[in-house]
């Protein structure tokens, strides 16, 4: 991954236009000239860019998902974070690729996340996964309270186009439920905007 500052991504946005697809992510809330001249809007057509604030880079996710032609394989970057192009060519040999991992500490994923965030969100999304694919959701509640202490980060990936497909179909409707269950507090109604 690398992190060009704008005059170099615009430059490596460029020459690498065959590649990358640059989308703006939350742009029915803001948008700014050089996002208007050189990125793709995730508002339009079957769009959530308004909850941007809330989902992040899943807006831009969803958006391609629902309104362009998936090619064979998809990947998303993050921001100015790029998987180097010199390895593209070596994805093709997997049916998933992910962010290098970070093991962040031996302390488990949910006590580092209690840091930072509520815990009562990441335990009503527990509470949900366990609902509605019960073996699943018990593993993922395991890993984050005891197991836990690595993460993927950022949403970057590339995976062959069924199972980005497979994913999407999975992890919206999740998405959609907990921002109603947690979103929908009078207690969240409290809160900054961080």
């Amino acid at each position: 991954m690398f992190y060009p500052p704008p005059e170099e991504l615009r430059v490596f946005l460029e020459s690498n236009s065959d590649l990358y697809f640059p989308i703006r992510g939350g742009n029915s809330l803001e948008q700014d000239q050089w996002c208007v001249d050189h990125a793709e809007s995730d508002a339009g057509d079957d769009d959530i860019s308004c909850l941007n604030p809330l989902l992040n880079e899943m807006t831009s996710i969803y958006w391609f998902w629902k309104n362009k032609q998936l090619p064979d394989y998809v990947g998303f970057n993050h921001y100015r974070r790029f998987f180097p192009r010199e390895s593209i060519s070596d994805y093709a040999d997997y049916d998933i690729i992910i962010s290098k991992p970070i093991f962040s500490s031996s302390i488990p994923l949910a006590a580092q996340y209690q840091f930072y965030h509520r815990i009562a969100d990441l335990d009503e999304c527990v509470r949900y996964f366990i609902e509605t694919v019960p073996e699943w959701g018990i593993k993922f509640k395991q890993y984050l309270f005891t197991r836990g202490t690595n993460y993927a980060p950022c949403n970057m990936f590339v995976m062959r186009r069924d199972l980005f497909d497979e994913w999407c179909r999975f992890i919206f409707p999740a998405l959609f439920e907990l921002k109603d269950r947690i979103c929908g507090t009078e207690e969240f109604k409290s809160r900054d905007n961080y």
